[in-house]
């Protein structure tokens, strides 16, 4: 089963935009995987449509969304339930 993330082109400013606000910042690290690979469809996402590319408006504000959490430094509690490490969060 594949995840497809189908966004109109001209929506990929607001997209970004919107992905910043939900990583904006979060500290707990299973929000942050989700997040994070919210972005990560997404870039795939610009990387698949007919321009190619987002606009740099767009490309900026995903960056400046994510910029803040690297380079990634975390440690996880010892008995850590959740199975979170920092590989998962690269």
């Amino acid at each position: 089963r594949t995840s497809r993330l189908v966004i109109p082109g001209e929506a990929d400013e607001g997209v970004a935009r919107g992905l910043g606000r939900c990583l904006e910042g979060e500290k707990d690290p299973r929000c942050l995987l989700v997040a994070l690979r919210c972005v990560e469809l997404a870039a795939a996402h610009a990387r698949l449509t007919a321009k190619d590319a987002w606009s740099e408006a767009a490309a900026e504000a995903l960056f400046e969304a994510v910029s803040p959490y690297f380079p990634i430094s975390f440690a996880p509690p010892e008995n850590d339930p959740y199975g979170v490490t920092p590989e998962k969060l690269r």
